[in-house]
């Protein structure tokens, strides 16, 4: 079975495709760009487990340009993807705000992110104040590598490993990771469809 990631191609996440990277060539089928929604919607049809990586906000997963006929601003997933994503075996959103996507959505079973800093411009923004370019790039790299670990589990267990795993133990002397552990989510009970 083959699993679908969709990665608008952008340098200031280029670090989370350590996430995908232990997937097996074979076993997915990586987009960062150069086709349509429709083209997008098609291909999550046909994909029973959807990786979806980048920038956007609790309406979705921005294009940043990369996609035909879709704006930089425009969403690649969106409310349509929505209904597409109702019989994943698994889904893994890890943008800014996915979970609220997820939770709007009543999307599972999922493992996915709500608001997560991985720029300076972004920890200033949520006033973490002395945070160093360092921390913040500890911080993506941890998180990332303890993922690409866990990504053929279910989110239940990605979810449960992330609690005792390297990235809760950064948590400790890092701030930025700190923050973003807290805003680690997987699809619960009561959303279940």
């Amino acid at each position: 079975m083959k699993t679908l990631i969709i990665h608008p191609k952008d340098q200031s996440t280029a670090f989370l495709e350590t996430i995908y990277s232990t997937i097996p060539k074979a076993d997915k089928t990586v987009i960062t760009s150069g086709i349509s929604l429709a083209g997008v919607n098609e291909l999550i049809r046909t994909h029973e487990e959807v990786i979806f990586c980048g920038h956007g906000s609790m309406l979705g997963l921005f294009s940043v340009g990369q996609f035909n006929g879709v704006s930089e601003y425009d969403y690649i997933i969106n409310q349509e993807t929505a209904d597409l994503l109702n019989n994943k075996k698994k889904i893994i959103a890890i943008w800014c705000y996915a979970a609220m996507y997820i939770q709007d959505f009543l999307l599972n079973p999922a493992f996915c992110t709500d608001m997560f800093i991985s720029e300076m411009g972004e920890s200033n923004a949520f006033g973490l104040k002395d945070i160093t370019e360092i921390q913040i790039e500890e911080s993506n790299a941890c998180f990332a590598n303890e993922l690409s670990t866990l990504i053929h589990k279910k989110p239940s267990e990605i979810y449960q490993q992330f609690q005792i795993g390297a990235y809760s133990q950064l948590t400790k002397t890092n701030p930025i990771a700190a923050y973003n552990f807290k805003r680690l989510f997987c699809s619960k009970e009561e959303f279940i469809n």
